[in-house]
């Protein structure tokens, strides 16, 4: 049996992505802060066995210095959310000797954590990709990757592990929303199959929006990747934005592009990303119209605290050369009027969406998703591997350059180094599934002279 290492294959995915396949996972923050701005939390990575299941706290521009969960290959923490409302830290641990999925909530004030969430709630072993508080830190909404009883965290980590295209077929991308009083669990469930992916809560936290993977190509499963030429060998999905009402659970549709993600309310007003395949163009969009454009990927929205003001963070195409272009943050006010270059970041060329901090005076930005994580080095010790009998077995070696944390000053886009070391992404499970179902990577891999 042949083997492909997936950090080999992103390697060549990255020469190829621009547009397309997986940056909806951009939209998922690489950091959160604390209410009073503070402290950030992050899972932080580990580079030996490329383990993210240790959820961290450090001081701004210092060092670690508090371990929320230590995580182990199968008693792991992903997805992370910080109560505006009291700072307690939610988080998803997942695991055989977790006992399967459950949210478990940690307090700074005294450094206790309580299991908000059992396991028998959810009844399934799944790891979080992205999991965000209401405003009123009244509720929890969060999405994750539920895997099949012949899957688990561990294996996914481990050296030689392999996925059969069964067990990848098997593998759903679910959503949830968690009364945090009444510590009582509700699955967003759509009226068809719906892989859900990233989400955000409106200003009055009542309602949720999600970007939802649908099988678009009729080929009776889903694939969290676009649909482009298929003599190109790459079959793939599109996603669309839905909004789910908390009060009367219920799921609508509200966009029908090809590929729309990255849902962001502004107030109550939703806006999300539209990728037009055919020409490239990527627009900010709402049921009013699209009032901003460009030929860049924009990777992720963000609306200050006060929604005056939004931010949003790009990644330019260099047209096939090699040299890597630095990401760009634009600002402009809430409704998308006035719209300026507020920073480059020449070390972050594929930014995730930027973080507020609490006064808005400043944005915090990071770039770890899977694929930054993978151009940097950082996921150089992945050995995740796909069952295939066409694919050879191939290895990466490199310096591991973290990635950091920058905070751009709103008022004159400095931009300053505030953390730098090993920094995790919630969402890298569901990038490194979604890339390998969609069966382009062997196609990448056409003449990169690998070997058994």
């Amino acid at each position: 049996m042949r083997k492909k290492s997936l950090v080999f294959i992103f390697l060549a995915v990255t020469l190829s992505i621009t547009t397309s396949g997986c940056i909806d996972l951009f939209h998922v923050p690489g950091v959160a802060v604390s209410p009073d701005g503070s402290r950030i939390y992050f899972l932080e990575g580990d580079t030996e066995s490329g383990s993210s299941g240790k959820l961290v706290s450090a001081p701004l521009g210092g060092t670690v210095d508090q371990t929320l969960f230590e995580g182990t290959d199968d008693n792991a923490a992903s997805a992370y959310a910080v109560s505006p409302a009291t700072g307690e830290v939610a988080f998803i641990r997942s695991g055989a000797e977790a006992g399967g999925t459950l949210i478990e909530i940690f307090n700074p004030a005294d450094g206790s954590t309580r299991t908000l969430i059992g396991p028998e709630a959810f009844g399934l072993v799944g790891i979080g990709t992205m999991m965000q508080y209401s405003p009123d830190g009244s509720h929890l909404a969060l999405t994750l990757l539920a895997l099949p009883p012949d899957v688990t965290p561990e294996s996914l980590n481990a050296e030689e592990s392999e996925l059969t295209d069964e067990q990848i077929a098997a593998i759903t991308y679910r959503a949830y929303v968690v009364d945090v009083a009444g510590a009582s669990l509700t699955e967003i469930v759509p009226g068809a199959p719906t892989a859900f992916n990233t989400l955000s809560w409106n200003a009055s936290g009542t309602q949720v929006a999600l970007n939802g993977w649908t099988d678009s190509n009729a080929d009776g499963k889903i694939v969290i990747f676009p649909t482009t030429d298929t003599e190109e060998g790459v079959v793939g999905d599109g996603t669309n934005v839905f909004v789910y009402d908390v009060a009367g659970n219920s799921l609508s549709q509200v966009s029908s592009g090809g590929f729309d993600y990255a849902p962001t309310f502004v107030g109550d007003v939703l806006y999300w990303v539209g990728a037009d395949m055919a020409t490239e163009q990527i627009g900010i969009m709402s049921t009013e119209g699209i009032p901003y454009s460009t030929t860049n990927t924009i990777t992720g929205i963000a609306p200050s605290p006060d929604g005056t003001k939004v931010v949003w963070a790009e990644t330019q195409d260099n047209d096939g050369g090699e040299e890597q272009l630095p990401g760009l943050v634009y600002i402009a006010d809430g409704n998308f009027g006035n719209v300026t270059l507020l920073a480059e970041l020449p070390l972050n060329a594929l930014p995730d969406v930027p973080v507020w901090m609490p006064d808005g005076q400043s944005i915090l930005v990071t770039s770890t998703s899977v694929i930054s994580q993978m151009i940097t080095g950082f996921t150089a010790s992945f050995s995740f591997s796909t069952d295939t009998e066409s694919t050879p077995e191939a290895s990466v070696e490199g310096n591991v350059v973290p990635p950091s944390v920058v905070q751009v000053n709103i008022a004159t886009g400095e931009v300053t180094p505030v953390y730098t070391g090993a920094i995790a992404n919630s969402s890298v499970y569901a990038g490194l599934i979604g890339l390998v179902a969609s069966g382009a990577l062997d196609e990448m891999m056409g003449g990169m002279g690998t070997s058994e």
